[in-house]
Formats: structure tokens, C-alpha cells, sequence
């Protein structure tokens, strides 16, 4: 009976303190994920005032905001990234009728399947489907909406076909962008898609020509070989060669405990609007 006494009470005395145990270290958790958006917070205030500093009259990758930064921490780093949105393709051009062939350029291209253009216009702008839920009739707020409307994992993050990749549409397209294309940090596939006369080897050519001669004006793009003024003339309301939104990701890891602070911002002169704010 004492034995049985001491085993019921030894058990009861090791719950309690796993319990506590467990209650510390959840309690230790909460303590760096807070101490991990106040780094981040902080990193982010800081960076913005660096960032406000860039006068120039054009954006392109070797622009010091183009490269991560690493920051060590006494128990850990923080790491910034920086990407402009105008690089990339706003898919809610596919309102406009230029815009919509210029979406279904970029679909073609990435060969997305499990998503029309035509449907994608109809979530947008309204219209008639063979859905039963309604169409948005508004601008899409996140690239994630493309993956209720149907889009597949493979389209949405990327694909093999036949030994080649693809890259996904979440690589290649935003929602934030002011619409235009900066000619200086677009990838291939969105330039190519800007008109079907831009093919691999004349996009390639301007992404060439850019490293070295970066575009200080929209028709500077002309001083590219095989790029005419028709080609000019068709693309010249979708490009820009200065950015106005970024994404600003900011991670964070100290003690064990990890952190992401995501912002998109959008430069007004010189000043900063913050659209978007997400710490996971």
C-alpha cells in the first residue's frame, strides 16, 4: 500500500512538472516570437530610411535595395529582401482588352492549363460562366484567388513538362503593381508576353543589354537590336523603367524561434505607403 502510495504520487509530482515545464517553454516561445517582430519591426524602420535615400530616376538588380542583407544578431540574423512589384505582371490588367492578350500571352508562355483567361476576366469584370457562385466583379486582392478559381498547384508554383521547367504564375505576376512593367527588373517570360513580337532572343537581348546599359527612360529600349518603333508604339502605356511598389520581406531567427515580417509599400516622392502588413 506505501509503495503504491509513493508510485501514484511520483506520477502525479512528474505531470505537475511536465506541465509546468511545458507551460515555461510555450511561455519562452511567445516571449522570442514577440522579440521577433519588434527585430523586425525595427529592421524594417531602419531599412526604410536607407531606402528613401535612392534619388534616382530609375530602378534596376544592381541597385543596392536589389541584393539581401544579413544582419547577425546575438542569438540569430535577420535577413531583408527587397523585390519590386512592377517587375512582375498585375493580372488585373485583363479588364483592359490590350492587357487581357497581354495575360494570355503570359498564360500561353508558362503553359497554364487548369485557368482561362476568359474565366479570369469573368471573376474580375463580370459575365456569364458556368459557375454556380458569382463572379468577384472586382480587382483580385492576393495571386492566391487564382487557386480558388481552379488553378492548379503546378501552374501556380511551377511545373516540368517534357525535361523543361516552368516557372509558376506566383513567380511571374502581383496584384500590388501600378500596372506597368519595369523594363530594367522584369523576367523573360513577362517581357515576352508584353507583345508576340517580343520573342526568347529579343527579350533575352534587352535582359542582356540592361546589365550593362540599364534603361533610363521607357524608349531607351530602342537602343536594343530588334527592337522597332512598332514594337515601341504597342508597348510603350505597359512600361516603365521606375518602380513605385515593393515587397519588403524581412526574417527574422533568434533563439530558435523564427519570424517574417512581410510589407508591401508603395513610394510616393519620397515618401513611403505602407498597403500591406503581414507577421506569421
Amino acid at each position: 500500500m506505501v509503495l503504491s502510495f509513493f508510485l501514484i504520487i511520483s506520477g502525479i509530482v512528474t505531470e505537475e512538472f511536465w506541465s509546468v515545464r511545458q507551460a515555461e517553454i510555450l511561455s519562452n516561445k511567445i516571449y522570442l516570437k514577440e522579440q521577433a517582430y519588434v527585430q523586425a519591426v525595427s529592421a524594417f524602420e531602419s531599412y526604410l530610411k536607407f531606402f528613401k535615400n535612392d534619388g534616382t530616376s530609375y530602378d534596376t538588380l544592381n541597385d543596392i535595395w536589389a541584393y539581401p542583407l544579413e544582419i547577425p544578431l546575438p542569438e540569430g540574423k535577420i535577413t531583408i529582401s527587397i523585390v519590386d512589384e512592377e517587375r512582375f505582371l498585375n493580372l488585373n490588367i485583363v479588364k483592359d482588352k490590350e492587357g487581357e492578350e497581354i495575360v494570355r500571352r503570359l498564360f500561353d508562355i508558362l503553359k497554364i492549363r487548369s485557368l482561362s483567361t476568359d474565366d479570369l476576366k469573368v471573376w474580375v469584370c463580370g459575365g456569364f460562366w458556368s459557375r454556380e457562385e458569382e463572379p468577384k466583379k472586382a480587382a483580385l486582392d492576393s495571386l492566391e484567388e487564382l487557386l480558388y478559381l481552379g488553378m492548379n498547384e503546378e501552374d501556380f508554383y511551377g511545373k516540368v513538362e517534357n525535361w523543361e521547367f516552368f516557372p509558376g504564375i506566383k513567380e511571374m505576376a502581383t496584384v500590388w503593381s501600378n500596372g506597368r512593367v519595369n523594363i530594367n527588373t522584369a523576367p523573360l517570360q513577362v517581357i515576352m508576353a508584353l507583345s508576340p513580337d517580343i520573342d526568347e532572343s529579343l527579350a533575352q537581348s534587352l535582359i542582356e543589354y540592361r546589365k550593362e546599359h540599364p534603361f533610363k527612360k521607357p524608349e531607351d529600349i530602342l537602343m536594343v537590336e530588334g527592337f522597332t518603333f512598332e514594337i515601341w508604339h504597342k508597348i510603350k502605356k505597359w512600361i516603365t523603367v521606375k518602380s513605385e511598389n515593393f515587397r519588403i520581406n524581412i526574417s527574422v531567427k533568434v533563439g530558435g524561434v523564427e519570424g517574417e515580417l512581410v510589407v508591401i509599400v508603395k513610394r510616393e516622392g519620397g515618401k513611403f505607403k505602407v498597403r500591406y502588413w503581414r507577421f506569421s
